[in-house]
């Protein structure tokens, strides 16, 4: 606070924004994540041709919200994982989660399964 009301004000305008922390995705989730990508190419990549990259590119328009851009009147979406909070990504991960082990029947290892916690 000393800091903001020492500020000069001499024509200048100032902005001071004070937000909430919020955690981003962690390492381990980004790995576990890649893992079970490997997994699944391992596990139908020879009878689709997918490799990882693409199944990626598929479950983040499955399940994520896509970013809107409009530049020029035109609109663009794309999906990403960077940003993602440790929270939203561990969402995300659980819905890949059920819908690879339930729907599709393929076994991926869950991080608890390594005793460690993917967040």
């Amino acid at each position: 606070m000393a800091f903001v009301s020492g500020l000069s004000v001499d024509g200048k305008k100032w902005r001071v924004e004070i937000k909430r922390h919020v955690k981003r995705r962690t390492l381990s989730q980004n790995a576990a994540l890649w893992m079970w990508h490997s997994e699944m190419v391992d596990a139908v990549g020879k009878d689709t041709g997918n490799d990882a990259e693409d199944l990626h590119e598929h479950f983040k328009k499955k399940f994520l919200t896509p970013i809107i851009t409009e530049i020029g009147g035109e609109i663009s979406k794309r999906y990403s994982t960077k940003k993602l909070t440790t929270k939203e990504m561990s969402e995300f991960m659980d819905r890949i989660y059920a819908y690879v082990t339930g729907d599709l029947g393929i076994w991926l290892p869950h991080p608890a399964d390594y005793g460690r916690d993917a967040a």
